[in-house]
Formats: C-alpha cells, structure tokens, sequence
C-alpha cells in the first residue's frame, strides 16, 4: 500500500513539473539547473524534500481531506526547498526573477563559486 502511494506520489510529482516547467534559483540569481555542480546538489536537495513530502502524505492530517489537502502536502516540499535556499521560479520568468535578485543586491553580479 506504501509502495503504491508513493509511487502515485512520484509520478504526479513528475507530471506536475512537466506542466509546470520550472527551475530553481540561487539567492544570488544562478539557475542551479544549468550547472553539473549546483545541479547535482539540486537533485540531492529535491530528493530530500520529495521524502519529507512522502512522509507527510503518510503521517500527516491535511487540511480537511478536500482539494486544500493537494495544496498543503505541496507546500511541505516547496517550504523544504525554500529553507535549503532555492527559488522556485516558473522557466519564463527566470529572467525577471534574475533581475529582482540583482536589484536587492545593489546590482552587484554574484561572485561565481564552484
């Protein structure tokens, strides 16, 4: 039963990003996608939330069972990412995002870490 609720769970996770086509940036305007090095800690990251997603699905009382029980077990993963520093950011409005960032810097470019 586990098994398959978490394999429901991968799935729509899946699809959900395929429709909604985002990336994830840096506080300092990176897109951690586009680099081997941020990306592979990016994937690591999202695996870690996508388990604390799982385990909230499992363990936890959501709301009141209705449509707002979608919204609140998303939120424990985008909370989870947010607190590890990422910028969920739709893929057309990187740009945008980007330069906010660099606005509340001072327009100051990012130094580049590796």
């Amino acid at each position: 039963m586990r098994l398959s609720a978490l394999l429901a769970l991968l799935i729509l996770t899946a699809a959900g990003c395929a429709q909604r086509q985002v990336v994830y940036l840096l506080p300092d305007g990176r897109v951690a996608n586009a680099d081997p090095v941020l990306n592979r800690q990016l994937q690591a990251d999202l695996t870690i939330c996508n388990d604390e997603r799982a385990r909230s699905i499992q363990g936890g009382d959501h709301g009141d069972g209705s449509q707002s029980r979608g919204s609140e077990v998303d939120k424990v993963g985008d909370e989870c990412m947010t607190d590890k520093g990422y910028i969920e950011v739709r893929q057309d409005q990187v740009p945008a995002t980007q330069q906010q960032l660099a606005a509340t810097r001072g327009g100051v470019q990012a130094p580049a870490r590796n």
